[in-house]
């Protein structure tokens, strides 16, 4: 009775349906862990076996970190704090964030088969768009006249983002001499009226096939943040707040690390020695 409370909240809260599909998936693994046991009527011993067995089922620790999150999430909302207090997180290891380099960025628009694919790539360079929401835009979000795309992220949150002028060239010869008037979605396939995850992951496929480059989707996402952060310490400030607004962030603490980044970033370019500048006179 508890789970279908909660997922009605959770629908009332406006999530996603994929974030409910999450939430299904997580309680239905630890309901086959528990048996007949209902998951309400569980114990802090009940979670704390249940993490062990994620352990010792070799599964990655991003994937054991999934499916303990959506059930802090759970047991936080039937009230049950301290299972939530027991629930320990592991720590996943840190990833160095990758930039691509000019010639690489340009590699890759060059490699695009349609100019359907250039767009998919530069909205993710110069935008920095999500995967999902490049799938979501619709042709009435784009404003020529402003250079405005209205974006709709995460949770049902809108945002605008300004576009370069290379992708609104490219977006109106698309729009006039490639679009069908029979969708009202920006980007398509010929089997559906719309962008889906996986067509999208298709194009990254043949991109990786044709350049050798291992890129994917946020790669290109990351690669904007980051690239918009170093400008802006090049200009003299940091602007997170700015950042976070084109990013969709919904917390600054996401966006911050991007300006760690930034920073080795400008670091590593520095090639500029004081004493050999000296020495070498």
């Amino acid at each position: 009775m508890l789970k279908s409370d909660f997922y009605s909240y959770c629908t009332l809260k406006g999530l996603s349906k994929s974030t409910l599909e999450y939430y299904e998936d997580v309680l239905n693994y630890y309901q086959d862990f528990l048996g007949g046991k209902a998951i309400e009527n569980t114990s802090v011993s009940d979670i704390k076996e249940y993490q062990h067995y994620l352990h010792d089922k070799d599964l990655a620790l991003a994937s054991i970190r999934n499916y303990l999150i959506g059930l802090k999430v759970f047991y936080r909302y039937i009230g049950k704090m301290d299972i939530v207090k027991s629930i320990v997180l592991p720590n996943l290891p840190k990833k160095q964030v990758e930039i691509l380099s000019v010639e690489e960025m340009q590699l890759l628009l060059k490699s695009c088969k349609t100019l359907r694919d250039e767009i998919i790539i530069l909205l993710m360079l110069d935008c920095g768009l999500r995967r999902s929401e490049v799938c979501r835009l619709k042709v009435t979000d784009w404003q020529f006249n402003k250079r405005l795309l209205l974006v709709k992220g995460k949770g049902s949150k809108e945002r605008f983002q300004r576009v370069g002028h290379i992708l609104s060239d490219k977006l109106e010869v698309y729009l006039n001499d490639c679009h069908s008037n029979t969708t009202d979605y920006l980007l398509y396939t010929r089997r559906s009226p719309f962008l889906t995850p996986s067509c999208i992951a298709k194009v990254f496929s043949n991109l990786r096939q044709a350049t050798g480059i291992n890129v994917y989707p946020h790669m290109l996402r990351h690669n904007y943040a980051t690239l918009y952060m170093v400008h802006s310490l090049m200009q003299g400030n940091s602007d997170l707040y700015r950042l976070q607004v084109l990013m969709g962030h919904s917390s600054q603490a996401t966006t911050l690390k991007y300006l760690h980044i930034a920073q080795e970033q400008l670091i590593l370019s520095n090639s500029y020695s004081i004493i050999d500048d000296i020495l070498s006179c």
